[in-house]
Formats: structure tokens, C-alpha cells, sequence
């Protein structure tokens, strides 16, 4: 039992390893990152297509299709995460918490932040015209697909900034720790157990979620200006939960150690 509790990671070292791969991450080439940033924000399309496809394989009218459809949700996130991708919602840890311990790395952090966020709408957008513009997805799955986007931006201002709060603060828990599990098998659990919470809840997302309302606008369901209104409160209540309560909070415990 003493050895176990040995090899469990302590905040500090957590801190640590999350300060080295921010560093490394913002030292890539810009290139590096736009790719990298593409492929992210094509992956997570994977996650609401996943709960779309089960909801009408399963039929909307049976009690447990939500429940199963969210179970399917994380996969999106385990290709992006495990496959070390550039998301702009782990960013709200990473880089921030660098930036903290080092205040010359902030340009970078903006820098960072700028080509990430908009290279994964750019690869949500690409993913959806893919399923929704060439006849790829089966005609139910679009709809559900349409459907979910435009209950996303259903919502008011507030509606949508809290619940990406509750979205932000638990990507920026995942990324956390992702950085204290030392196995494959551990990190995915990590993954699965908290995004399919995001899917559970309904929670907005401003890259995953964005998947669905680029369908919906790309149907004609949805304009480019609710899209927008959607998306500004999702992008900030995302930042908020993953800087104010996961980072910040964090580091606060880790700071008199460093």
C-alpha cells in the first residue's frame, strides 16, 4: 500500500509535466500547429456524429438512447487528446499555466490561442460540409445532427455561457489529469468518464458542438448570425471554466512548491 501511494503523482508533479509539454507545444513550428489545430477541430467531429449515429440507430422515444448515445460521445475526444492534437479547450490549461509560472510566454500563449481556436473551427466546418454537403450520412443522422445544432443556439446568453462553463472547466479537469496518468489505458478512462458527462448534460462546446450548428447552417436551418450569437458565449464560458476554475485553482495549490 505505502509503495502504491508512492508512485501517485503529487500536484507539484503534475504541475511540472504540464509546464514541460506547454513549452514544447509553443516552441513548434506555426505550421506544426495549423495541422495540428485541423486535424483537432476534423477529429472531435467524431464525438456528435458518434451520438447522432446511436440516437437513430436506437430511435429518440427509448429512455436509454441518451444515455447510450452519450457513452458513444468521448470517442471524438480520445482520438483528439490521446492523439496529441492541438484543442483549443486543453489550451486553457497548457499554455496558461506556463504563462503563469512564466510571464514572457503570454504573446505566445495569445499567439497559440489565435491559430488554435480558429484552425479547429476551420476543421469542424470542413468535417461538417463533408457529412452534410456529400451524401456521406444517411438522411436521419443529418437531421439529428441539424437538430442538436440548432437547440444549441436555442438557448439565451447566459444559458449558453454557463453551461460552457461547466464544458470548460471539465476539458481543462481532463487535461489535468491526463498529465497524472502514466498508462494509455488510464488516459482514456480519464477522457471517457468526463467528456461523456459533456454529452450527458448537453453541455456547449465551442469546437465539438460547433460541428452540429455548421450542419445546421449548412442545411439552412441556421443563420450566421444565431451561429455567431451561439458561439460567443460558448467561447467564453469554455475559457472561463478551464482558466478561472481548473487553472487557476491549480496552480494556486501548486505555487508555494515551485
Amino acid at each position: 500500500m505505502a509503495e502504491e501511494e508512492s508512485e501517485r503523482p503529487h500536484a507539484v508533479d503534475i504541475y511540472e509535466r504540464v509546464c514541460e509539454d506547454s513549452q514544447e507545444e509553443l516552441e513548434r513550428l506555426q505550421s506544426s500547429i495549423v495541422f495540428s489545430g485541423l486535424f483537432a477541430g476534423f477529429a472531435i467531429g467524431l464525438a456528435p456524429l458518434a451520438a447522432a449515429l446511436a440516437t437513430v440507430s436506437l430511435g429518440s422515444d427509448v429512455k436509454s438512447t441518451a444515455l447510450i448515445a452519450a457513452l458513444l460521445y468521448p470517442i471524438g475526444y480520445v482520438a483528439v487528446i490521446i492523439g496529441r492534437a492541438q484543442f483549443f479547450t486543453e489550451n486553457t490549461l497548457y499554455p496558461v499555466m506556463l504563462s503563469l509560472r512564466h510571464s514572457e510566454f503570454i504573446g505566445a500563449t495569445a499567439r497559440l490561442w489565435g491559430i488554435v481556436y480558429s484552425t479547429n473551427l476551420l476543421g469542424a466546418f470542413l468535417f461538417a460540409a463533408l457529412v452534410v454537403l456529400t451524401g456521406a450520412l444517411a438522411d436521419d443522422a443529418q437531421l439529428e445532427l441539424v437538430k442538436t445544432g440548432v437547440d444549441y443556439a436555442s438557448d439565451g446568453f447566459s444559458g449558453i455561457f454557463f453551461s460552457a462553463v461547466i464544458t470548460g472547466f471539465l476539458l481543462a479537469l481532463v487535461a489535468w489529469l491526463v498529465e497524472g496518468s502514466d498508462t494509455v489505458t488510464a488516459r482514456i478512462a480519464v477522457i471517457w468518464g468526463l467528456t461523456f458527462l459533456v454529452a450527458l448534460g448537453s453541455f456547449d462546446h465551442c469546437i465539438a458542438s460547433t460541428l452540429t450548428t455548421f450542419a445546421a447552417l449548412l442545411e439552412g436551418e441556421l443563420g450566421l448570425g444565431k451561429l455567431l450569437a451561439w458561439l460567443a458565449p460558448a467561447t467564453l464560458g469554455n475559457i472561463a471554466g478551464g482558466v478561472l476554475i481548473v487553472t487557476s485553482i491549480n496552480y494556486g495549490q501548486v505555487r508555494g512548491d515551485d
